[in-house]
């Protein structure tokens, strides 16, 4: 299970080019040591997975299941990094169509609450 604590090792040691982007977003001064998970999330996670769902299928097949992995997290902390950040990203980003075969039953639920509430 997925916690806050653990959120960003786990996203480094499990998803295919994290780390790297991680690192060099660090090394632009763009995130620190001080950078919170929702910011974090949105400069490194959302934009691999946002050009995986265009270009990639595999590796959106695998950020996505760390999606559905963070939104069944019982940390309402890695929950709220989910919802309020990378789903919302993609409804911002994306037409429903594009994305949906990716969702899995509790990112799916999710991501709808959010579409409603944002109302596109």
């Amino acid at each position: 299970m997925i916690t806050y604590d653990t959120l960003l090792t786990t996203a480094i040691n499990e998803l295919h080019g994290f780390k790297e982007k991680y690192e060099a977003e660090i090394g632009c001064d763009t995130l620190d040591a001080e950078s919170g998970m929702h910011t974090i999330f949105s400069f490194v996670f959302v934009p691999i997975l946002s050009d995986a769902i265009s270009r990639d299928e595999e590796l959106a097949k695998q950020y996505f299941d760390f999606v559905e992995q963070m939104e069944a997290s019982d940390d309402v902390l890695v929950q709220e990094v989910c919802e309020f950040t990378i789903l919302e990203e993609l409804c911002d980003e994306f037409k429903d169509a594009e994305i949906e075969r990716y969702l899995g039953k509790v990112t799916k639920d999710g991501y709808n609450c959010i579409r409603k509430y944002i109302g596109n």
